[in-house]
């Protein structure tokens, strides 16, 4: 089940902006991401400190990411989706009641790849002046987009995860359950925050909340997510 927050149609002068950057753009992002060589991670587990605890990124990366590659790697082996990357593979068995295992599987190591990419340690947080001005024109100020951010990661019910989105002229806030995932509808995910209570819970708690407002405000990729938006 998936659940778009907001949309406002971007000016043209913001289009011609991202196309124009967008067609000299390091695709290798997207590359990386789709890719089914063994995900690495961009830092050192510890340089997530104090926003995630070493403890909790063990057991996230380790334990459930690379649980995820592990178990795709033995489900596909010696099928004809062996020889695709994950955006195929996704795409080729959503829907599929006899693929879903398959489909679990890539899509939740497609969501943890560019979760792990959502996040820097890297002046974290830090808003280029052209990325402001895009979430600007698309929620009207950075303060309702982050109140829409937070709440969405609030109202999530049980497992799931929170994108930020391109579609079409708009960028949107966008929900899913579980393993579900923009790929699979056609939509271009930029950055996403995991919500499953093993992303967060040895660390906030109960307090979803305080998780997205301190990944919001110190520890957010966006460098990261205008490369993917203007590629």
């Amino acid at each position: 089940m998936k659940k778009i927050w907001h949309i406002i149609a971007l000016p043209v002068f913001v289009l011609l902006i991202l196309f124009s950057i967008g067609c000299s753009g390091n695709k290798e992002d997207l590359k990386q991401i789709e890719s089914l060589r063994k995900p690495v991670l961009d830092y050192q587990k510890k340089m997530l400190t104090p926003f995630l605890s070493t403890k909790a990124v063990d057991c996230h990366y380790d334990k459930h990411h690379l649980g995820y590659y592990e178990q795709l790697l033995s489900l596909i082996s010696n099928t004809p989706l062996a020889h695709n990357d994950l955006r195929e593979i996704i795409e080729k068995t959503k829907g599929d009641s006899k693929k879903v295992k398959i489909f679990n599987n890539a899509a939740q190591v497609y969501n943890h790849n560019l979760f792990w990419k959502s996040i820097t340690p890297y002046k974290g947080g830090k808003l280029s002046p052209e990325m402001k001005q895009l979430i600007v024109n698309s929620f009207g100020s950075y303060e309702r987009f982050t109140q829409l951010f937070v709440d969405a990661c609030t109202s999530v019910f049980g497992s799931g995860w929170v994108w930020l989105i391109r579609q079409g002229t708009g960028i949107e806030i966008m929900t899913t359950s579980n393993a579900d995932t923009p790929i699979a509808y056609g939509l271009e995910p930029i950055i996403v925050l995991d919500v499953w209570e093993h992303s967060y819970y040895l660390d906030y708690q109960h307090n979803r909340a305080a998780y997205a407002e301190t990944f919001l405000a110190h520890w957010v990729n966006w460098d990261y997510a205008y490369r993917v938006l203007t590629q």
